[in-house]
C-alpha cells in the first residue's frame, strides 16, 4: 500500500480539500468539496463576472474574463463558484465545456473560453456555389472552435 503525502492538501484537478487523520471539523472539508463537485457536475455558469455579484447564492457559478482588473484579477479564465457564502475558483482544463445561461451558448475551453460562431446561410441566386462553400467553411470552423471537430 502506498503512503499518502500529507503535504498535498488538495486534489490535483479541482483543488478539492483532502482529509487527514485526526483532522478537526472534517465535515467542513467534506461539505466544501461536495459543494464544488455539485457545481462542476452541472456544467452551467450564469455568465461572466469580474467580481462576485451581490445577489449571488451558494451554487452560483461564473466565468472570470481573461483580462480582468477587479477583485478577481488573480483568477482570469477560472470558474468562480459560490460555496458557503465565499468564492472558490477552479482552473479549467482544455476540453472542458460549460453552458453560459446569460448568452444561451455552450463554451469550450482551449487556452481560453470560446464559443462557436454561427455560420452564414446561403441565400440562393447565381452565387450559390461560392456561398455554399463559404457556409461550409464557416460551419467547419465553428465545429472546430466548439471542440467537435479536430483542429
Amino acid at each position: 500500500m502506498t503512503e499518502f503525502d500529507e503535504s498535498v492538501a488538495t486534489t490535483p484537478k479541482t483543488a478539492l480539500p483532502l482529509l487527514f487523520s485526526g483532522q478537526t471539523q472534517h465535515e467542513f472539508f467534506i461539505n466544501h468539496a461536495l459543494s464544488v463537485l455539485d457545481s462542476l457536475i452541472v456544467e452551467t455558469v450564469r455568465g461572466w463576472a469580474i467580481e462576485g455579484p451581490d445577489d449571488s447564492a451558494d451554487g452560483d457559478a461564473y466565468l472570470v474574463p481573461p483580462s480582468v482588473d477587479g477583485a478577481w484579477k488573480a483568477h482570469a479564465n477560472k470558474r468562480a463558484i459560490r460555496v458557503g457564502g465565499d468564492w472558490h475558483f477552479v482552473e479549467p482544463e482544455n476540453g472542458q465545456r460549460v453552458f453560459d445561461q446569460s448568452a444561451s451558448v455552450m463554451l469550450f475551453f482551449d487556452a481560453s473560453w470560446k464559443a462557436a460562431k454561427t455560420p452564414s446561410v446561403p441565400t440562393g441566386g447565381e452565387t450559390v456555389d461560392s456561398q455554399a462553400r463559404t457556409a461550409i467553411q464557416e460551419l467547419v470552423a465553428a465545429l472546430r472552435t466548439a471542440g467537435i471537430l479536430a483542429k
